[in-house]
Protein backbone atom coordinates (compact mmCIF):
# COMPACT_ATOMS: atom_id res chain seq x y z
CA UNK A 1 0.00 0.00 0.00
CA UNK A 2 0.99 3.31 -1.19
CA UNK A 3 2.55 5.55 2.42
CA UNK A 4 1.07 8.84 1.43
CA UNK A 5 -2.24 6.75 1.19
CA UNK A 6 -1.63 5.09 4.45
CA UNK A 7 -1.24 8.65 5.95
CA UNK A 8 -4.35 9.61 4.90
CA UNK A 9 -6.45 6.72 5.91
CA UNK A 10 -5.14 6.52 9.48
CA UNK A 11 -4.76 10.41 10.40
CA UNK A 12 -8.37 10.67 9.05
CA UNK A 13 -9.41 7.42 11.35
CA UNK A 14 -7.86 9.05 14.05
CA UNK A 15 -8.89 12.33 13.94
CA UNK A 16 -12.42 11.06 13.79
CA UNK A 17 -11.90 8.84 16.65
CA UNK A 18 -10.69 12.09 18.40
CA UNK A 19 -13.31 14.05 18.20
CA UNK A 20 -15.60 11.13 19.12
CA UNK A 21 -13.18 11.24 22.34
CA UNK A 22 -13.53 14.44 22.66
CA UNK A 23 -17.53 15.19 22.74
CA UNK A 24 -19.09 11.63 23.52
CA UNK A 25 -16.21 10.39 25.23
CA UNK A 26 -18.51 9.43 28.03
CA UNK A 27 -21.44 8.22 25.91
CA UNK A 28 -19.75 5.96 23.90
CA UNK A 29 -17.39 5.13 26.74
CA UNK A 30 -17.69 1.43 26.19
CA UNK A 31 -16.11 1.70 22.66
CA UNK A 32 -14.04 4.58 22.87
CA UNK A 33 -11.93 3.81 26.00
CA UNK A 34 -10.16 0.98 24.39
CA UNK A 35 -8.76 3.06 22.12
CA UNK A 36 -6.44 4.70 24.25
CA UNK A 37 -5.21 1.28 25.44
CA UNK A 38 -4.78 -0.31 21.86
CA UNK A 39 -2.75 2.64 20.76
CA UNK A 40 -0.84 2.38 23.78
CA UNK A 41 0.07 -0.89 23.01
CA UNK A 42 0.29 -0.94 19.81
CA UNK A 43 3.10 2.34 20.25
CA UNK A 44 5.07 -0.01 22.84
CA UNK A 45 5.08 -2.99 19.70
CA UNK A 46 6.07 -0.60 16.83
CA UNK A 47 9.08 0.72 19.35
CA UNK A 48 10.34 -2.46 21.26
CA UNK A 49 9.30 -5.77 18.97
CA UNK A 50 9.19 -4.03 15.00
CA UNK A 51 12.78 -4.09 14.70
CA UNK A 52 13.30 -7.70 15.79
CA UNK A 53 10.01 -9.08 13.64
CA UNK A 54 11.64 -11.57 10.91
CA UNK A 55 8.54 -11.72 8.32
CA UNK A 56 7.48 -10.60 5.36
CA UNK A 57 5.24 -7.46 4.79
CA UNK A 58 1.55 -9.41 4.51
CA UNK A 59 2.89 -11.05 7.82
CA UNK A 60 3.85 -7.56 9.66
CA UNK A 61 0.63 -6.24 8.70
CA UNK A 62 -1.18 -9.23 9.88
CA UNK A 63 0.78 -9.36 13.29
CA UNK A 64 -0.28 -5.87 14.18
CA UNK A 65 -3.95 -5.84 12.95
CA UNK A 66 -4.22 -9.09 14.91
CA UNK A 67 -2.62 -7.42 18.29
CA UNK A 68 -4.59 -4.56 17.68
CA UNK A 69 -8.08 -6.50 17.43
CA UNK A 70 -7.04 -8.95 20.38
CA UNK A 71 -5.81 -5.56 22.68
CA UNK A 72 -9.29 -3.86 21.69
CA UNK A 73 -11.34 -6.81 22.85
CA UNK A 74 -9.88 -7.46 25.93
CA UNK A 75 -9.87 -3.90 26.86
CA UNK A 76 -13.32 -3.74 26.10
CA UNK A 77 -14.54 -6.12 28.10
CA UNK A 78 -12.05 -4.75 31.07
CA UNK A 79 -13.80 -1.71 31.97
CA UNK A 80 -11.62 -0.13 34.44
CA UNK A 81 -8.07 -0.97 32.86
CA UNK A 82 -9.77 0.95 29.90
CA UNK A 83 -10.28 3.92 32.16
CA UNK A 84 -6.78 3.37 33.50
CA UNK A 85 -4.89 3.46 30.06
CA UNK A 86 -7.37 6.36 29.08
CA UNK A 87 -6.31 8.44 32.34
CA UNK A 88 -3.10 7.54 31.52
CA UNK A 89 -2.89 8.08 28.02
CA UNK A 90 -4.87 12.03 28.85
CA UNK A 91 -2.29 12.71 31.57
CA UNK A 92 0.77 11.98 29.46
CA UNK A 93 -0.77 13.78 26.11
CA UNK A 94 -1.58 16.89 27.55
CA UNK A 95 1.57 16.82 29.52
CA UNK A 96 3.88 16.69 26.34
CA UNK A 97 1.67 19.31 25.00
CA UNK A 98 2.49 21.35 27.41
CA UNK A 99 5.89 20.85 27.76
CA UNK A 100 6.18 21.58 24.25
CA UNK A 101 4.53 24.83 24.50
CA UNK A 102 6.58 26.52 27.07
CA UNK A 103 9.69 24.79 25.41
CA UNK A 104 10.61 22.75 28.13
CA UNK A 105 11.49 19.35 27.02
CA UNK A 106 15.35 19.81 28.01
CA UNK A 107 14.38 20.29 31.55
CA UNK A 108 15.55 17.98 34.47
CA UNK A 109 13.53 15.30 36.09
CA UNK A 110 10.86 17.02 33.02
CA UNK A 111 10.17 12.85 32.46
CA UNK A 112 9.42 11.68 35.90
CA UNK A 113 6.97 14.29 36.21
CA UNK A 114 5.17 13.93 32.94
CA UNK A 115 4.88 9.94 34.03
CA UNK A 116 3.94 11.18 37.46
CA UNK A 117 1.17 13.30 35.68
CA UNK A 118 0.01 10.18 33.85
CA UNK A 119 0.00 8.13 36.56
CA UNK A 120 -1.84 10.34 38.99
CA UNK A 121 -4.32 10.99 36.23
CA UNK A 122 -4.73 7.67 35.08
CA UNK A 123 -5.34 6.31 38.82
CA UNK A 124 -8.36 9.47 39.30
CA UNK A 125 -9.68 8.17 36.08
CA UNK A 126 -10.19 4.85 37.15
CA UNK A 127 -11.28 5.92 41.17
CA UNK A 128 -14.03 8.67 40.10
CA UNK A 129 -14.83 6.89 36.68
CA UNK A 130 -17.58 9.52 35.16
CA UNK A 131 -15.87 12.46 35.85
CA UNK A 132 -12.95 11.23 35.10
CA UNK A 133 -13.92 9.92 31.65
CA UNK A 134 -15.50 12.75 30.78
CA UNK A 135 -12.31 14.85 31.71
CA UNK A 136 -9.78 11.92 30.04
CA UNK A 137 -11.83 11.63 26.70
CA UNK A 138 -12.18 15.67 26.23
CA UNK A 139 -8.53 16.09 27.13
CA UNK A 140 -7.18 13.14 24.84
CA UNK A 141 -9.65 13.69 22.04
CA UNK A 142 -9.03 17.34 21.87
CA UNK A 143 -5.38 16.92 22.13
CA UNK A 144 -5.90 14.54 19.37
CA UNK A 145 -8.05 16.07 17.14
CA UNK A 146 -6.02 19.39 17.25
CA UNK A 147 -2.69 17.17 16.16
CA UNK A 148 -4.04 14.92 13.90
CA UNK A 149 -5.94 17.71 12.15
CA UNK A 150 -3.40 20.12 11.68
CA UNK A 151 -1.22 17.68 10.58
CA UNK A 152 -3.23 16.58 7.51
CA UNK A 153 -4.17 20.34 7.11
CA UNK A 154 -0.66 21.90 7.34
CA UNK A 155 1.84 18.69 6.52
CA UNK A 156 -0.61 17.05 3.93
CA UNK A 157 -0.13 13.14 3.26
CA UNK A 158 3.11 13.34 1.66
CA UNK A 159 5.60 10.40 2.72
CA UNK A 160 8.56 11.80 1.11
CA UNK A 161 9.42 13.90 4.81
CA UNK A 162 8.73 10.45 6.54
CA UNK A 163 10.59 7.67 4.47
CA UNK A 164 14.02 9.98 5.11
CA UNK A 165 13.58 8.82 8.80
CA UNK A 166 14.06 4.90 10.05
CA UNK A 167 11.97 6.14 13.00
CA UNK A 168 8.36 7.38 11.88
CA UNK A 169 8.00 8.65 14.57
CA UNK A 170 10.38 11.62 14.18
CA UNK A 171 9.02 13.29 11.67
CA UNK A 172 5.54 13.62 14.01
CA UNK A 173 7.44 14.69 16.84
CA UNK A 174 9.07 17.72 14.56
CA UNK A 175 5.77 18.71 13.80
CA UNK A 176 4.82 19.06 16.90
CA UNK A 177 7.73 20.71 18.20
CA UNK A 178 7.58 23.42 14.74
CA UNK A 179 3.82 24.20 15.51
CA UNK A 180 3.46 23.84 19.05
CA UNK A 181 1.23 27.30 19.82
CA UNK A 182 -1.02 26.41 17.39
CA UNK A 183 -1.18 23.14 18.18
CA UNK A 184 -1.55 23.76 21.97
CA UNK A 185 -4.24 27.06 21.37
CA UNK A 186 -6.04 24.00 19.38
CA UNK A 187 -6.40 21.99 21.61
CA UNK A 188 -7.39 23.89 24.72
CA UNK A 189 -10.46 24.85 22.73
CA UNK A 190 -11.41 21.64 22.16
CA UNK A 191 -11.00 20.84 25.24
CA UNK A 192 -13.22 23.21 26.81
CA UNK A 193 -15.64 22.82 24.22
CA UNK A 194 -15.63 19.08 24.79
CA UNK A 195 -15.86 19.62 28.48
CA UNK A 196 -18.53 21.57 27.89
CA UNK A 197 -20.77 19.46 26.01
CA UNK A 198 -19.64 16.37 27.59
CA UNK A 199 -20.81 17.89 31.54
CA UNK A 200 -23.85 19.51 29.91
CA UNK A 201 -24.95 16.09 28.64
CA UNK A 202 -23.97 14.19 30.99
CA UNK A 203 -25.48 15.95 34.04
CA UNK A 204 -28.85 16.79 32.07
CA UNK A 205 -29.08 12.53 31.47
CA UNK A 206 -28.27 12.60 34.65
CA UNK A 207 -31.00 14.81 35.63
CA UNK A 208 -33.51 13.02 33.84
CA UNK A 209 -32.58 9.79 35.33
CA UNK A 210 -33.07 11.07 38.66
CA UNK A 211 -36.36 12.78 38.03
CA UNK A 212 -37.78 9.41 36.20
CA UNK A 213 -36.72 7.79 39.70
CA UNK A 214 -38.61 9.85 41.77
CA UNK A 215 -41.62 9.37 39.69
CA UNK A 216 -41.01 5.85 40.13
CA UNK A 217 -40.74 5.78 43.72
CA UNK A 218 -43.77 8.51 43.92
CA UNK A 219 -46.00 6.03 42.06
CA UNK A 220 -44.59 3.08 44.08
CA UNK A 221 -45.96 4.54 47.71
CA UNK A 222 -49.24 5.95 46.10
CA UNK A 223 -49.87 2.19 45.23
CA UNK A 224 -48.55 1.38 48.37
CA UNK A 225 -50.73 3.78 50.58
CA UNK A 226 -53.75 2.79 48.38
CA UNK A 227 -53.13 -1.04 49.16
CA UNK A 228 -53.30 0.11 53.08
CA UNK A 229 -56.67 1.80 52.92
CA UNK A 230 -58.23 -1.38 51.17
Amino acid sequence: MDLSLLILICGCAALLISLLQCFFGYKLARFLLPFSGLALFEGLLYLFVYDHLRLDVVSTWLFFVGSAIAIYLVLFFLKRFASFFTGLAAGGTLAVFVVYVLGAQNTTLIYPICLTVSVVAALLTTVYHRIGTVISTAVIGGCGASYFGLYLFVAGVDAVGIVAYDNLLVPFQHFLISHAYLIGGAALVLIVFGLFVQFYWTAYGQLLSNQLDEERSFRRSDHNEFADSI
